[in-house]
């Protein structure tokens, strides 16, 4: 083998293995990401039933709505749409309002991870799954 090969060689095994780190690590951090953002979708609708009259809005639901801007802070429509969400409970807005807005804000979520939400009605945000004991 010559000098001429033997670096060809090397140079191409060493862009081989950068190469195939890059993929591989960019790979993973989506999967991270979308993880993140299903678990914290998850979050969020499993915690609405503490927007049902009479139930006290514990933390949990709460620290899941703070985080949709840092999770979800490439997507420019779901930080607009919380916002609005943010500011309607802020100004005391009416429910109905406010239930729009999360609405909307839960519809931008499921569009962001693939999760077909096209044929739902705000009255399944609006009645959650709560049994009174």
């Amino acid at each position: 083998m010559t000098g001429e090969s033997f670096l060809l060689v090397l140079v191409s095994a060493c862009l081989s293995g950068l190469l195939g780190t890059y993929m591989s690590n960019k790979h993973q951090r989506e999967q991270q990401e979308k993880q993140l953002k299903l678990n914290l979708a998850s979050d969020i609708f499993g915690y609405r039933y503490q927007l049902l009259e009479g139930i006290k809005i514990k933390s949990d639901f709460t620290c899941a709505l703070n985080k949709v801007p840092i999770v979800f802070s490439n997507n420019n429509s779901i930080v607009k749409a919380y916002e609005e969400f943010l500011n309607s409970v802020l100004e005391k807005k009416p429910m109905k309002d406010r239930d729009e807005k999360l609405f909307a804000l839960m519809k931008s979520i499921c569009e962001d991870i693939d999760i077909n939400h096209l044929n739902w009605d705000e009255n399944l945000i609006k009645n959650p799954f709560h049994m009174n004991q």
